[in-house]
């Protein structure tokens, strides 16, 4: 395994560890209060716009609108949580303009 110099020396296995953990607890809460859930993409952080984001489809509009309420009276890490929902039906046709112009 490798060390990423990015995050401070921290070795890849670590990091893959910790983000692993992460989107199991993201997955679960969401479908457990939520509903089920088609897709879950977590934001590489390449771009400044992007650090943070989390993306999820839910099966049903009514369950992305349940947790979109709930989510924005939320807080981690101590921060606003801050969700909407986007028109996007297929997240393998997403782009992000910033990305794609740079």
């Amino acid at each position: 395994s490798g060390i990423n110099a990015e995050y401070g020396g921290v070795p890849e296995a670590q990091i893959q560890s910790h983000f692993d953990d992460f989107f199991e607890d993201i997955y679960v809460e969401m479908v457990d209060k939520y509903g089920p859930i088609e897709e879950l993409n977590i934001c590489e952080n390449l771009g400044d716009h992007l650090v943070g984001n989390i993306y999820i489809m839910f099966k049903k509009e009514e369950d992305a609108q349940k947790a979109v309420d709930a989510l924005n009276n939320r807080w981690y890490n101590s921060m606003p949580i801050y969700a909407e929902l986007s028109p996007v039906t297929d997240f393998r046709e997403a782009c992000c303009r910033q990305y794609e112009t740079s």
